[in-house]
C-alpha cells in the first residue's frame, strides 16, 4: 500500500520511465531471487522475496521521488508504526506453540494492541466514520 502512495509522483510529473524502470528492477529481483531461493525454503521464499522486492521498490521510489515531486512524509510515524508492527510480529513467532487456536488467539491479541495503538495515535475510527472535521474551519 505503501508503494501505491508514493509512486504517484512519477504519474503527475510525467517521469512515467521510472516506474518502468524500478518496476522492472522489482520483477528482476522477484525472479532471480525465486529461482535461487524456493528449491532451498520452498514457498515460504516466495513470501519474504515479494516483501523484499516491494521493500526495494519502495525505497527507489521514495528516494528519486523527492527529487521530482518533493513530499514531505512523516517518516516518524511511518518507521515507528513499521517498527511496532515488526516487534509484534517476531514476539508472536517467538510465543507459536503446537496449537493453533492459541497461536490464532496471540496473532488476534496483538493485531487489536496495534489497532488501539494506531488508532489513539491517529484517530482511525473517527476518520472512517467522518467524525475528524477540523473544529477550526467551522
Amino acid at each position: 500500500g505503501m508503494l501505491f502512495n508514493i509512486n504517484m509522483w512519477y504519474k503527475i510529473t510525467g517521469h512515467t520511465m521510472y516506474g518502468v524502470y524500478i518496476t522492472c528492477l522489482g520483477a528482476f529481483i522477484t525472479v532471480l531471487m525465486n529461482v535461487l531461493l524456493i528449491p532451498v525454503y520452498s514457498y515460504h521464499a516466495c513470501a519474504w522475496i515479494h516483501l523484499v522486492s516491494n521493500l526495494v521498490m519502495l525505497i527507489l521510489t521514495y528516494i528519486i521521488g523527492q527529487r521530482f515531486y518533493r513530499i514531505n512524509y512523516d517518516i516518524k510515524s511511518i518507521g515507528f508504526y513499521v517498527i511496532l508492527a515488526l516487534v509484534f510480529y517476531f514476539i508472536g513467532n517467538a510465543l507459536k506453540t503446537d496449537m493453533e487456536y492459541v497461536n490464532i488467539a496471540i496473532g488476534l491479541l496483538f493485531v487489536s494492541v496495534y489497532f488501539i495503538i494506531c488508532n489513539k495515535k491517529e484517530n482511525l475510527i473517527g476518520i472512517f466514520l467522518g467524525k475528524n472535521e477540523n473544529k477550526d474551519s467551522q
